[in-house]
Formats: structure tokens, C-alpha cells, sequence
């Protein structure tokens, strides 16, 4: 049996389903999107994904127009694509800016929409499968 024969490559799928559905911009985002992109170039070839992923990240030493970058600064967390550069400038287009913060207020009424995260969802759909740890 394949790797592509396998369920597990529908994993890969359905975790980048959830995740554009989310609209997350996240650097975990672009990973996702990066390997499933590779592994629908090259599905029967999960070796060679995994040699890819290895690499995917760079230090931003040597930035080109159209590079898409994660930038941490300050507690936030930048992610955009390179418009210009050079050694003392950067400046990005199509940016989105994570803050971490201890708490925040909102009002539900102005909310358009929250996703939830279930983590007891192997014990609700198979709860013979779990297994005290």
C-alpha cells in the first residue's frame, strides 16, 4: 500500500479545509498550505515531502519581491509578502498582525462568527478508543 493509498493524506486535506474555512493567517497556515500543496505535486512520495518541509523555513537574510515572510516583533506576529526590501527596509503588502494578550472583552453581539475547538471529540464519536492516560 502507498502512502497516497493511505487515509492520511485526507488528514492533511482536511486540516486545510478547516484551516482556510478559519481564515487563519497564522505561520501554521502557510506550513499546512505549503505541504499540502507538495504532497498533491507529489503524492506518492511522502519521503520527499518530508525532505521538502526540512527546508521550507529560511532565515530572512536574502528577501525577494513576492516572498511571503513571518516577522515577530514586539509580541505580534507579521505575516506578509515582501514588496520591497533591502539591508535597513522592509516593507510588506497583503499583512496580517497577530497580538498575544493576556485577556480580552468582547461584545458577542459585534462578533460575526466563533469557531469552536473540540478536544473531548475522540471521546463524544469513539469513546471506547479512549484510553486513561
Amino acid at each position: 500500500m502507498t502512502f497516497k493509498e493511505t487515509e492520511f493524506p485526507d488528514v492533511i486535506e482536511k486540516l486545510k479545509e478547516i484551516s482556510d474555512d478559519f481564515g487563519d493567517e497564522s505561520p501554521t497556515k502557510i506550513l499546512l498550505d505549503m505541504v499540502y500543496s507538495l504532497m498533491k505535486k507529489i503524492p506518492l512520495y511522502p519521503g520527499i515531502v518530508n525532505m521538502c518541509m526540512d527546508k521550507i523555513k529560511e532565515n530572512g537574510e536574502n528577501l525577494e519581491k513576492d516572498d511571503i515572510v513571518i516577522v515577530y516583533d514586539n509580541g505580534r506576529i507579521i505575516k506578509g509578502v515582501v514588496e520591497e526590501c533591502n539591508s535597513d527596509f522592509l516593507k510588506l503588502k497583503d499583512v496580517s498582525i497577530m497580538e498575544k494578550k493576556q485577556s480580552i472583552d468582547l461584545n458577542r453581539k459585534d462578533l460575526k462568527r466563533i469557531l469552536k475547538f473540540n478536544r473531548e471529540i475522540l471521546k463524544r464519536l469513539w469513546p471506547t478508543l479512549v484510553f486513561e492516560e
